[in-house]
């Protein structure tokens, strides 16, 4: 009872403003900074997905080296902001 079933992918565009208040596009959140237990950790530079759309693991770069770490372990910063 808590999914949503659309016919159609279009429908999901009738609210947008929606998804836009309460989501982050795969662009906001590629090179966004990453805190764990209040520490830096490094900069998202690819997110892993399961099977089913979700988030399974972000990889996380830093001085040049990646690693992998659950979404649920970590804070992803608010999005950059574009220059102008």
């Amino acid at each position: 009872a808590d999914e949503i079933v659309a016919v159609s992918p279009l429908l999901l565009l009738e609210d947008v403003a929606f998804y836009r208040a309460r989501g982050r596009s795969l662009r906001d959140v590629l090179g966004a900074g990453v805190t764990k237990d209040g520490r830096r950790i490094g900069r998202v530079c690819d997110i892993l997905l399961a099977p089913d759309g979700d988030v399974e693991a972000l990889v996380v770069e830093r001085d040049g080296r990646s690693r992998t770490v659950g979404p649920g372990a970590v804070t992803v910063e608010a999005a950059r902001v574009p220059a102008v």
